[in-house]
């Protein structure tokens, strides 16, 4: 695939990095993005591509992440894109709709083609749930792909903005259930509650999920349902990535249901494989919920573990691929 770029007249410079509006042809769809690239400091080759999350996610990402990450890399070496999914922001398209199954695997694609052509001889992705799945989905159409920093990764498949207690329903056990309705924090939010909308959703998570519990049980005793597995899309791109002894980084928050889907796989079905990585694969966690970054200071966490993940990764790659280079 060609992808064609042109560079928007509205370039801005600022101290330590420039930044330059383009729009670049996929096969179906003309994507806005911006590149953010070194001034004054010697560029590392280093390519860097941010893919945001589902659910029409523009390329700033809340509270602009996304710019300050590019930014601060750009200060360091790195040249980085931002963009646009199609028909998000300023891209052109229509979405009907987003499923982890299925993602956009095309326009992370046209992203990573404009920083070659720019220049870039090595390419990182850091992806965020949707765009992280993307990435486990392209791993074999990125040649120069050194290293994938996954952030808050859906281990399963279903369709974006699916209800949360129908997931706990579908994908947990019934211990993990009750579990989960015993906590002290749900408790709190019965009892003595923060907000009013902090009671109601509590009372609606108790009421759904006991509620779609129920039915799991009869359909359990119909038919035997079995619980869910890993996907294939996701255990395909891990595999691909760790036998490309490519750095892979596995972010979650701590209190995220992500995370414990992920937990379960880990000491599970991808406990071999993780196992026999462990020198390219990392899992690491935050305290509380990364997953739509929706705290100040989950953000500055995710901030800063993404530098300097970026940098360790460049260092090792540099000190093992480049001199072969050179």
């Amino acid at each position: 695939m060609r992808v064609g770029w042109s560079v928007m007249p509205d370039a801005a410079t600022s101290g330590g990095f420039g930044e330059t509006a383009v729009r670049f042809r996929t096969k179906s769809h003309d994507l806005f993005g911006v590149i953010t690239t070194p001034r004054g400091v010697p560029s590392r080759g280093i390519g860097v591509v941010l893919a945001t999350g589902g659910s029409y996610i523009a390329a700033p990402n809340r509270n602009r992440l996304s710019v300050r990450i590019a930014r601060q890399l750009a200060q360091l070496g790195f040249s980085v894109i931002r963009f646009d999914y199609r028909g998000v922001g300023e891209s052109d398209g229509i979405i009907l709709g987003y499923t982890i199954e299925r993602p956009f695997v095309e326009d992370l694609e046209g992203a990573v083609r404009v920083l070659e052509e720019a220049g870039a001889s090595r390419i990182i992705v850091v992806g965020s749930c949707f765009g992280a799945r993307t990435l486990l989905a392209a791993v074999d159409r990125l040649p120069k792909l050194i290293g994938a920093l996954l952030i808050s990764t859906p281990v399963r498949d279903f369709p974006m903005g699916d209800n949360l207690p129908d997931r706990y329903t579908r994908e947990l056990s019934l211990g993990q259930l009750a579990w989960k309705a015993l906590r002290s924090r749900a408790w709190r939010n019965l009892v003595a509650p923060r907000s009013r909308e902090a009671f109601l959703r509590t009372r609606l998570l108790y009421v759904r999920t006991a509620r779609l519990a129920a039915r799991r049980v009869l359909r359990w005793r119909r038919n035997g349902e079995a619980r869910s597995q890993v996907s294939a899309p996701f255990r395909a791109g891990l595999t691909a990535l760790l036998k490309r002894k490519i750095s892979v980084l596995l972010l979650y928050g701590r209190d995220e249901n992500f995370y414990e889907e992920f937990e379960r796989a880990r000491a599970g079905e991808l406990a071999d494989l993780l196992a026999s990585h462990r020198d390219t694969a990392v899992v690491e966690t935050i305290e509380g919920v990364v997953h739509g970054f929706t705290s100040i200071e989950v953000q500055e966490q995710v901030l800063a573990r993404t530098i300097a993940w970026v940098r360790a990764t460049w260092a090792r790659d540099d000190l093992v691929v480049a001199p072969a280079l050179r």
